[in-house]
Formats: C-alpha cells, sequence, structure tokens
C-alpha cells in the first residue's frame, strides 16, 4: 500500500506490467450514448430470478489500448459468470501510454526514482496536460455514469458492480466519485489500488 497522502501518483503509478494471455471477448457498440466497450461475455450463466446482471470495469489512465483491463475482464467474466464491460473512458484517445512511461519504470521493487527522473515525470505530465484536460475525472464520471445507465436503460441490466481505481496516476478517482454520489446507479462497487490509503 502506498504511503502518498498527497493524492500525487504513487511509485506504484509509474510501474507495471503487461498481463500474460490474450482477450477473449469482443469490441462491441453497447449503449448508444458511448463510444465502443469491451465485452467479456463467454463465461456469462443464465440469470436467475429475472435479474440481470453485469460488471463494468472502469480503466486507468492508460484506458483500452492496454491489454490488462480486457484480460481482467475476461478473469471476472470466467470466476463471476456475468456480462463484464469495459467502456471507453477516454473516447479512443488516454492521456498516456504505458510505452511513454516505460522510462520512469524500475526493475527492482522498492527502488526510487532519482531526483533527475523525478524531474522528468514532472516534465512528461506537463506535455500530458492537453490530452489529459478533455479526460480528467469529472468527464471520465460523466462517461461512465451514462455507459451504467445505457446499459440498464437499454440493455435491461437490473444490478450492475462497478469495480475500478480510486488512484491511478491522473485518472484518479473515476470509479470512486462516481460510486459515492450515486449509490443507486450500482449494486456493488469494488475499488483496487488505492493510492491514498495507508
Amino acid at each position: 500500500m502506498s504511503s502518498s497522502t498527497t493524492g500525487a501518483p504513487c511509485p506504484d503509478c509509474l510501474s507495471g506490467y503487461i498481463l500474460p494471455g490474450e482477450p477473449s471477448g469482443e469490441m462491441i457498440k453497447a449503449v448508444s450514448s458511448s463510444p465502443e466497450a469491451y465485452l467479456s461475455s463467454k463465461h456469462t450463466k443464465a440469470s436467475e430470478g429475472g435479474q440481470k446482471k453485469a460488471i463494468v470495469l472502469l480503466t486507468d489512465v492508460f484506458g483500452l489500448p492496454l491489454v490488462n483491463c480486457k484480460i481482467l475482464a475476461d478473469a471476472f467474466n470466467e470466476r463471476v459468470g456475468v456480462d463484464v464491460y469495459v467502456p471507453d473512458l477516454f473516447k479512443g484517445g488516454p492521456p498516456i501510454t504505458m510505452e511513454e512511461l516505460q522510462p520512469f519504470h524500475k526493475d527492482l521493487p522498492g527502488e526510487k526514482l532519482t531526483w533527475s527522473e523525478k524531474f522528468w515525470v514532472v516534465v512528461k505530465f506537463i506535455t500530458i496536460m492537453p490530452a489529459y484536460l478533455p479526460n480528467r475525472p469529472k468527464y471520465g464520471n460523466i462517461r461512465a455514469e451514462a455507459f451504467i445507465r445505457g446499459l440498464k436503460e437499454e440493455k435491461g441490466y437490473t444490478d450492475i458492480g462497478a469495480i475500478g481505481y480510486e488512484n491511478a496516476l491522473l485518472s484518479r478517482g473515476v470509479g470512486l466519485k462516481l460510486i459515492l454520489p450515486q449509490p443507486t446507479a450500482i449494486a456493488t462497487a469494488v475499488c483496487f489500488h488505492l493510492g491514498i490509503a495507508e
């Protein structure tokens, strides 16, 4: 768990890796008001008692181009047995890519960035600001809420669970800010990578 309490990206935000495997779902136009979304439904079981359930996985700042969210969606679909959607919260253009952060990736756990590397991280964040501004949490929240509402209205889901990141680089808060003020929008919420928790 990170010891950051400032809301700034923790060291774990600047590291990571690509999960092994190939996605087994598909890109679809899930709801009319949103861009395409990834759907994992290979292991979906028949609904019981008239309830139609789904999970919405809200991505980190890397969005759909990073394969990890699709592989996670497939794993949730296999284990839980409900449709798992991954909406495109960035309209096809996430603010930053894994390749852009690779120079700041440390090979050893706990290895710290040098002052020079920290300086270049700040420079990198300044250069991505034009891509970040239209994709900041406020707009990610609006897109996520519209997507979940569309699933209920257009696809007939009665129960939707949301899984998201609390502090994922610059997209921090998309999951929690959507979930907490709108408790009726979803039935269950799971938040991972709690960057500002102790």
